[in-house]
């Protein structure tokens, strides 16, 4: 602070110098440069995130129900892709259409989805404890005529094979023969099956009683393997009277992994 003198007569004893104060320019306020925004109350960010949950903006995590008869009674999927899973949320009754990010699940299997404003609804996962299996590989195999069989097991050419697989699975294989006598007297046709497991118990049996009577018959046979998946069919006639033919076969096979 800056000072002046002002010198006062005192009255014949002398002159006395009287200090006076001179003013000092106040500093000028500082701004930020850019200015920063004003800091969010707890209440307004509170106010914020309650809105955006109520108009939907925001992403959910919830529990559904994928809709029981999305598997139909053949074990077909209704839906031709896996972006078109009907589900329901836990708490709510209307279905909804969900892309599956984990393939096609089971109907009625338990799932995790996130709902996605405005995208829509995703699968994530399931609740049921394992992993859902997915078809890795289908196989149609056409076996050729057998133009006499005989009371031992024969394989039927082109339906002997073996898949390279790697770890664990489930199997299914559905299996068609076309018998026919073609002499005199009857029989029973009969086709058999070696699977991953081994040889299945359950055989496919056709009854024909006489000569020229031609009849279809199939079966089908599932399970669980490891490893490499070899499929054998097997077809021949049960006594020894008329002449049994194997007219044609075809078995479908399909590995879930």
């Amino acid at each position: 602070m800056s000072r002046e003198a002002i010198f006062l007569h005192d009255g014949g004893n002398g002159v006395k110098p009287i200090p006076r104060k001179t003013p000092t320019p106040k500093p000028k306020p500082q701004t930020d440069n850019p200015p920063h925004p004003p800091v969010a109350q707890p209440t307004t960010a509170k106010s914020i995130k309650e809105n955006a949950t109520r108009l939907g903006l925001t992403w959910q995590l919830r529990s559904a129900t994928v809709q029981a008869n999305f598997i139909d009674g053949t074990g077909n999927s209704t839906v031709t892709t896996s972006g078109a899973v009907p589900i329901v949320y836990d708490g709510d009754s209307v279905p909804l259409t969900a892309v599956s990010l984990i393939g096609i699940p089971a109907g009625a299997s338990r799932v995790m989805c996130i709902q996605v404003p405005p995208s829509g609804n995703y699968i994530i996962g399931n609740m049921m404890g394992f992993v859902p299996s997915q078809l890795v590989l289908r196989a149609q195999l056409d076996g050729s005529a057998v133009a006499s069989l005989t009371t031992s097991p024969v394989a039927v050419v082109g339906m002997d094979t073996e898949f390279q697989l790697t770890g664990s699975y489930f199997w299914k294989a559905e299996v068609f023969y076309d018998f026919s006598v073609s002499a005199t007297g009857g029989t029973n046709c009969i086709g058999t099956f070696t699977g991953p497991a081994g040889p299945e118990n359950a055989q496919v049996v056709l009854g024909i009683p006489t000569a020229g009577i031609r009849g279809t018959v199939g079966m089908i046979y599932s399970g669980v393997g490891s490893g490499n998946a070899p499929f054998t069919f097997f077809a021949q006639k049960q006594a020894a009277g008329g002449t049994a033919v194997l007219n044609g076969a075809r078995a479908i096979v399909e590995i879930y992994q």
